[in-house]
């Protein structure tokens, strides 16, 4: 069942003794126009209908499911943006991709180390490996030690299972994989559409809403 900001007063998500994290939006800060702003300054000819192209592109979806390496997916990024091949390197590419990932508070740190003590947690992102190699370095600079998979009893990347969300198959996965129960589980992520797909397989869900810190809402 769906559970919103309006339920809290009845319903936490502590409620649950089984809690799957969304990563960017919810425990990673993320501001996908940095992303954009960077494209902006690499093409000359950008315009606005180009980043729908690229989200909801193949290139993308099959990116984040590792099903395309990264000189492949740069390829066809300058292709979506126009960009001639002698005018931009992989490199310069990479960092614009990467624009959009900012922190991780270490208050957020702290809280999922606390909250493992009393729950079963477990993360479930749809990433690529581009933008892994920048979280790992974000997290070392803000922990000196974690890999952001030592805070969860497992942890789950698309482009490492080759599924994504908003799909069943990658929740009814983390579901078996673990031998979960749905009705004592909540999904906690920002996207609405992976909620959806998330209810689908029975599991209980809870929408952070953009600009709500987790911190506040476990009140640990």
């Amino acid at each position: 069942m769906p559970v919103n900001s309006q339920d809290q007063q009845s319903v936490k998500p502590t409620d649950y003794p089984t809690i799957i994290f969304d990563f960017g939006g919810v425990i990673l800060n993320i501001d996908v126009q940095l992303t954009i702003d960077a494209f902006k300054e690499l093409s000359p000819s950008y315009r606005k209908d180009l980043t729908p192209r690229i989200i909801e592109s193949t290139l993308f979806h099959d990116f984040e499911m590792g099903r395309v390496d990264e000189e492949t997916f740069c390829t066809g990024l300058r292709e979506i943006l126009e960009i001639k091949l002698d005018t931009v390197s992989d490199s310069q590419l990479f960092d614009a991709w990467n624009a959009l990932v900012l922190d991780i508070p270490l208050a957020r740190i702290e809280m999922l180390k606390k909250l493992s003590e009393t729950h079963r947690i477990f993360l479930l992102s749809n990433t690529n490996i581009i933008h892994m190699r920048k979280v790992s370095e974000v997290v070392h600079q803000t922990t000196g030690k974690y890999e952001i998979d030592d805070l969860f009893e497992n942890a789950y990347y698309s482009h490492l299972i080759h599924m994504r969300k908003p799909n069943t198959d990658i929740y009814e996965f983390v579901i078996q994989q673990n031998d979960l129960n749905p009705s004592e589980t909540v999904f906690l992520d920002d996207n609405p559409v992976n909620l959806k797909g998330a209810e689908k397989t029975g599991l209980a869900t809870w929408e952070v809403i953009q600009g709500d810190d987790i911190c506040n809402i476990f009140m640990l």
